[in-house]
């Protein structure tokens, strides 16, 4: 992946966060955050970017994460199946 889709990443990431925060600091009151991160979808994207984010790094850096995948699979095909490898 390109530094400018990961940068673009992070800043979509830091985007919502800053909201989140933002609405906090303005008076949320934390039962109205709950509220609203049940009806939002804001919480599934935060989710999916940082996703999106770990398969990335997993993706560049597979020899690193070599030894968390069973012998039968590479990389691939623990992330087309989830992210999670069998027995983790």
């Amino acid at each position: 992946m390109s530094l400018i889709i990961y940068l673009t990443i992070c800043l979509m990431f830091f985007q919502e966060l800053n909201h989140l925060v933002n609405s906090v600091a303005n008076g949320l009151s934390s039962d109205e955050l709950y509220k609203r991160s049940l009806e939002e979808i804001m919480p599934l994207r935060i989710i999916s970017l940082l996703r999106l984010l770990a398969e990335t790094e997993i993706r560049n850096r597979e020899a690193d994460y070599k030894s968390f995948i069973p012998e039968k699979m590479n990389v691939h095909q623990v992330l087309l199946q989830g992210g999670a490898a069998p027995g983790c």
